[in-house]
């Protein structure tokens, strides 16, 4: 007996029919990951800003020691129309001159950065507190501003607020609060 083994030596690919499926089965998948990926993502923008204000705090502490001056971190909230969702550092040589809003690092030395906006860097993240001003002494000491005793960056991103919190010793946390 002769056995035919032409059938099976022609079909040395996959089938159309095959492609689909597969195709398919991926694309099911894919679209069962997606709101994992994307709350993924939000959740990397949101820590990522909040990191980024916590090493400016940490920065403007150690510009204020570094430089013998006072200096601060300075940030409006997303409502305020003068700078919304930014903030920058700033130095000052008695401790109640501080630059204008409108300063840049070119027109007063005392600013150290252009105004940076988190809204445009982490898209969803937003500054959401008023009065978010905190000062630090030559010493490094976070001190009361003359606004009060504001010691908090408050951000949020639609699923949570996160402070970035400064002790009166310049320790330097954030705190991050789930909203359901």
């Amino acid at each position: 007996m002769k056995r035919s083994s032409s059938h099976f030596n022609s079909s040395k690919g996959i089938t159309a029919v095959e492609l689909l499926i597969a195709v398919a089965i991926l694309a099911v998948l894919g679209g069962a990951a997606m709101p994992s990926f994307l709350n993924l993502l939000q959740q990397y923008r949101f820590n990522a800003a909040a990191r980024q204000i916590a090493t400016d705090v940490r920065l403007a502490q150690s510009l204020a020691v570094s430089r013998g001056l006072r200096f601060r971190l300075i940030a409006f909230d997303r409502t305020d129309g003068t700078r919304p969702n930014s903030y920058r550092l700033e130095g000052s040589n008695t401790g109640t001159a501080w630059p204008a809003v409108i300063d840049t690092p070119a027109t007063n030395p005392l600013v150290y950065n252009d105004w940076i906006n988190l809204a445009a860097q982490y898209s969803g993240v937003a500054i959401t507190a008023t009065d978010q001003t905190i000062y630090f002494d030559p010493r490094g000491t976070r001190v009361n501003g003359a606004g009060g005793d504001a010691s908090v960056v408050t951000l949020s991103n639609g699923t949570g607020t996160m402070s970035i919190q400064v002790s009166s010793v310049g320790r330097v946390t954030a705190v991050h609060s789930v909203s359901y």
